[in-house]
């Protein structure tokens, strides 16, 4: 885990240092939003699609978690598939020649994926919460309420991740269609209230089945639901890492 660590440290507070900044500056656009609500048709529309007709500042901010979510799953890809760059490059052959085994060295990157998936979302959701708390004069309600409609995208993230492990640890040769899931969930995503697809089409994607906390409140049974499939989908690959041949 150590080694997994310091191979991917600099990445992880890159990406956390990103998200922090564009959290503050969401959360502090966020209650701008709503003179934009009312003078912008085209937003007015793309709002209610993605967030029923609830307050301008909380659909905009859903919308803005929804976006960084699939952003944050990159990371997830990325951190997972360093197993594969770890194999391809014969690194993994002098850890394995060791006393680490397989799967406790696969099981570490999956564990810096998923942690640093947190962290990545953590990073978003906390100046966000805070500077949009700042800007309507309440923290103490704000930052929790961001931070768990933030976090509640992680199951979905997780998936995407476990898509990968999946494919890494099944048929390494196909680990490219993971982005390529990812990207048609983004798309079906952004163009599926738009161009009317059927309901059934967009619950392929994960992030549809996320609870829009600040809209309609949690619920924990679909984030049990995606927690399970990423939980089957990172099994049966670490599985099949454990009996493939390497290199």
């Amino acid at each position: 885990m150590a080694l997994a660590w310091q191979l991917h440290r600099n990445t992880l507070l890159a990406w956390a240092a990103g998200f922090a900044m564009y959290g503050a500056v969401f959360g502090s656009f966020a209650k701008t939003a709503s003179n934009l609500y009312t003078t912008n048709p085209q937003l007015v529309s793309l709002l209610a699609n993605r967030s029923g007709n609830t307050g301008p500042s909380d659909s905009f901010l859903t919308l803005v978690l929804t976006i960084f979510s699939e952003i944050a799953a990159v990371y997830a890809i990325m951190a997972t598939l360093q197993m594969q760059s770890e194999e391809t490059e014969a690194r993994l052959d002098s850890v394995l020649a060791t006393a680490v085994s397989r799967l406790r060295w696969a099981k570490c990157y999956v564990l810096l994926a998923a942690v640093g998936t947190a962290i990545v979302l953590a990073a978003f959701s906390l100046p966000a919460g805070l500077t949009y708390g700042l800007s309507i004069g309440n923290v103490g309600s704000e930052l929790p309420r961001v931070l768990v409609a933030t976090m509640a995208y992680l199951p979905a993230i997780w998936v995407i991740a476990g898509i990968a492990v999946a494919l890494y640890g099944l048929v390494p040769k196909f680990t490219f269609v993971s982005w390529g899931a990812l990207l048609g969930i983004i798309l079906l995503e952004l163009l599926g209230n738009i161009l009317q697809v059927n309901q059934s089409i967009l619950n392929i994607s994960p992030f549809t089945h996320v609870p829009k906390v600040l809209i309609s409140g949690a619920s924990l049974t679909p984030l049990i639901s995606l927690v399970v499939v990423a939980l089957a989908l990172t099994i049966a690959g670490l599985l099949g890492f454990q009996y493939r041949n390497i290199g």
